[in-house]
């Protein structure tokens, strides 16, 4: 059996150190770019072909939502204004299936909605999709072309009672 020495040990153990902190590359800390030409909270995020589309949301607590849609570009770290979304939400979920964008959901003011609004970047164009089977805010996942509404809140107003509900919509259909 071999045995090693503590000076080995030590040696080992610094080496594993070193490369352990050379992992860290400066690109992973966090640079700021140009701040959204809106501040507001409550809004949706989506990404369509390396664009951030920002839609929707509240400037302050109990306003209305809001149907501004900005695109920040990363590539030129720009913004640019889009279409707005026919009905100003706050706490709407989206998300992307075949390139379009579906706005799910949400509230306005305090009263949670089931409207699916679906923005086209190709055409810069909103249409109207088929409602939720009831109104609620909630989060949203694509799987497989099929967008899953996953549990959420039937109102924004305290105590916000929570459901378990998980729903399917499937654009093609």
């Amino acid at each position: 059996m071999k045995r090693f020495n503590l000076r080995s040990i030590s040696l080992a153990i610094l080496a594993m150190l070193l490369l352990f902190f050379l992992s860290f590359s400066t690109s992973d800390r966090c640079i700021r770019k140009t701040d959204m030409p809106t501040a507001r909270m409550g809004q949706s995020l989506s990404v369509v072909d390396g664009q951030i589309y920002v839609i929707g949301g509240y400037p302050v607590a109990n306003a209305p939502g809001m149907q501004i849609v900005e695109v920040y570009d990363p590539g030129t770290d720009s913004w640019s204004t889009k279409a707005p979304m026919p009905t100003g939400r706050r706490q709407h979920a989206t998300s992307v299936v075949d390139g379009k964008i579906y706005a799910i959901g949400g509230s306005i003011g305090y009263e949670v909605q089931s409207m699916v609004e679906i923005y086209d970047p190709a055409s810069d164009k909103w249409s109207y999709g088929t409602s939720l089977p009831a109104p609620r805010a909630a989060a949203t996942c694509v799987v497989g072309g099929s967008i899953y509404f996953i549990g959420g809140s039937l109102t924004i107003k305290p105590p916000h009672p929570a459901v378990a509900w998980v729903e399917e919509y499937t654009p093609a259909q």
